[in-house]
């Protein structure tokens, strides 16, 4: 059966100690934990076998990195339009470079 993980990744701040902003991380975490479990159970409504985790770092780096721990098969992430007019712009994108670096196809929805 299948089963899919909702990650929501939030940011750190470079240079600055976790400590420093505890409270700070404490409050993006509640309102995230909240937003995924209200789609948790939109899904599992459905009939799906969902869960979800927040995690703490550098997004890119952490989604690459929780997907190789937890053997995932799949990532499916939302991508923005690609501007025909400037290809290269997108290319930086949180998504992008998911693509590029995970250790598993990425599914990119738009």
């Amino acid at each position: 059966a299948a089963k899919l993980t909702l990650l929501h990744v939030i940011a750190s701040i470079e240079h600055v100690p976790y400590e420093e902003l505890a409270d700070f991380y404490a409050t993006l975490e509640q309102r995230a934990g909240e937003a995924l479990e209200g789609w948790r159970q939109e899904l599992a409504d459905q009939g799906l076998q969902v869960g979800w985790e927040i995690v703490l770092g550098r997004r890119t780096a952490e989604i690459v990195r929780w997907a190789g721990e937890h053997e995932v098969d799949l990532i499916v992430m939302e991508s923005h339009r690609i501007d025909p007019q400037h290809p290269t712009e997108g290319l930086a994108t949180l998504s992008h470079q998911v693509a590029v670096l995970a250790p598993c196809p990425v599914l990119l929805v738009k």
